[in-house]
């Protein structure tokens, strides 16, 4: 296998990421998925701190290669799940839904490798990305986070075309 972007970051053999799926990715999914050559994720989203913490305790019983938390950033005690994140020594952390900003220098200071989870081709026509590359068309920072052909047009007669809106 060819070595990637994804690979050389994560340290896996392969470019796969296993989603950190509430109440789905547990250890048992997460290390498989790492000791198979991708980058498993233990998904925190429906895990108190204490199973957080058992979790991660089984993670690293069970897999010496790269692994990560998915932390759903609307997480009720997100407090105490980035403080044991970074206390059990977890190297990778994609963040799903909100702004890893708060936390991110944090990550950071402790070695960890961040990852803002995100699906920027599925929102609204008023998201503030969006209204950048209507005004900026060509020239916004944000038009690769869609799906745009400027050579079309959508029904709103923005002068651009987006997949999926027809």
């Amino acid at each position: 296998m060819n070595s990637t972007r994804i690979t050389e970051l994560f340290g896996i053999k392969y470019p796969i990421i296993a989603g950190g799926m509430v109440w789905c990715s547990g250890w048992r999914l997460a290390s498989a998925v790492s000791n198979a050559g991708g980058l498993g994720l233990l998904g925190a989203g429906s895990m108190h701190p204490e199973t957080l913490a058992e979790h991660i305790d089984k993670m690293n019983a069970a897999t010496d290669k790269p692994w990560g938390v998915n932390l759903p950033l609307m997480y009720p005690e997100i407090e105490k799940a980035v403080d044991l994140i970074i206390d059990k020594g977890v190297k990778v952390v994609f963040t799903s839904a909100g702004s890893p900003k708060k936390f991110t220098s944090r990550f950071h200071e402790a070695g960890i490798k961040v990852v803002l989870d995100g699906v920027f081709n599925h929102v609204g026509r008023g998201f503030w990305a969006f209204q950048d590359v209507l005004q900026k068309k060509w020239d916004s920072p944000y038009k690769d986070w869609f799906h745009i052909s400027f050579d079309g047009n959508s029904n709103y007669n923005d002068g651009l075309w987006y997949e999926g809106w027809e």
